[in-house]
């Protein structure tokens, strides 16, 4: 970026984030080490279970527990070892991935405002359930959570954007207003 007011004619670069390798690779170990630990546990607690409704439900509660923490730690694995971008910003638009609230991509031409909140950037969008209809099933709980705590389900969490926050903010604001003047130019 080549300073805090660019014009919306000049076309930024594309800004990519991704997560601090180190801390994919720790989360990756603990989840894996916990499921193998649980599946230990579980090989362990169902030789010598004596019988008891307790032993039965100490074996339940760990292959649960092993079912939930491996694939979240083979999870953090593929996201480490592949060094995916968690956030995408170019011409497009914003495009979230790799995280628990991804959107995917949100196209400039649905963001209406961007803001900087305490915990998040707030992405506002024209229409909150055409994103929330992109994205799969299981993220749109937690989307529709962000939509009432925020006021958008596009937030972007402010921890792997550090230690340059406002900058970022800055250069989302300008790449809108690059893609709002692209769009003029082309059309007319």
């Amino acid at each position: 970026m080549s300073g805090p007011h660019l014009r919306a004619s000049e076309q930024p670069e594309p800004l990519l984030v991704r997560s601090p390798l180190g801390q994919d690779l720790v989360a990756a170990v603990v989840g894996l080490a916990t499921a193998a630990g649980l599946v230990w546990l579980v090989a362990g607690g169902w030789l010598t279970a004596t019988g008891s409704p307790r032993a039965g439900a100490g074996v339940v509660a760990a292959v649960v527990a092993a079912a939930l923490a491996g694939p979240a730690g083979a999870w953090f694995l593929v996201r480490a070892l592949l060094r995916l971008p968690l956030l995408r910003v170019d011409e497009r638009g914003i495009t979230t991935t790799w995280t628990w609230d991804a959107t995917g991509l949100v196209p400039w031409e649905e963001v209406t405002r961007i803001r900087l909140g305490s915990e998040h950037v707030v992405v506002r969008v024209r229409d909150p359930e055409a994103v929330l209809r992109r994205v799969p099933s299981h993220r749109r709980g937690s989307l529709r959570l962000r939509q009432r705590r925020h006021g958008s389900p596009v937030t972007l969490q402010l921890g792997p954007l550090r230690p340059r926050v406002s900058q970022t903010v800055a250069l989302l604001h300008h790449w809108r207003s690059h893609a709002a003047w692209a769009r003029r130019s082309r059309s007319g």
